[in-house]
């Protein structure tokens, strides 16, 4: 028959035991925590790149529509071809670029919009359609990139779809 000295040696044994386990047990939960994707993707669901480059091709799909509605209905007022809508595009993107930099809108986690997070899209619009404009009227006369301008009426209507747009994307 056991004693109690042997008994307490096998109940201390046994707890050893057991904590060891429980230790390496939750080292293998935390380096298969560490695997999961949403690990690399920080606390977001998407990744800011990804809602970076969305944003992007929503503000070309918003310049695409409004080439469309100007450009179907009188082909003397504005021709819609390809080779404008690139050329553009690329002053188009270009803004966004740095109104997406200045207010980072892509920072915030889709589908959990705050007003916070629409104020910044709603700046970042607004300083894109300023600078734009200021290409429009400015440097596009002086530095001969008429080719490369938007009429101000298809900027403004391509402002409004394209603040729609990653509006309602956030939502």
């Amino acid at each position: 028959m056991p004693t109690r000295q042997t008994i307490s040696k096998l109940q201390k044994k046994a707890y050893f035991y057991t904590k060891s386990m429980n230790i390496q047990i939750k080292k293998i939960i935390t380096t298969l925590k560490r695997l999961q994707p949403m690990h690399y993707l920080g606390h977001n669901l998407v990744s800011s790149w990804v809602i970076l480059a969305i944003d992007f091709s929503l503000v070309a799909v918003s310049l695409f529509i409004s080439h469309s509605l100007f450009g179907a209905h009188s082909q003397n007022l504005y021709g819609f071809t390809a080779v404008k809508f690139y050329k553009t595009l690329i002053p188009i993107i270009l803004v966004s670029v740095v109104g997406h930099y200045i207010f980072k809108p892509h920072r915030g986690v889709i589908r959990h919009t705050s007003l916070h997070d629409i104020k910044l899209v709603l700046y970042a619009r607004s300083a894109s359609f300023a600078l734009n404009i200021l290409f429009i009227f400015v440097l596009s006369g002086y530095l001969n990139l008429d080719s490369y301008a938007l009429p101000f009426s298809v900027a403004f209507v391509n402002y409004l779809i394209s603040l729609y747009l990653l509006i309602q994307f956030r939502l």
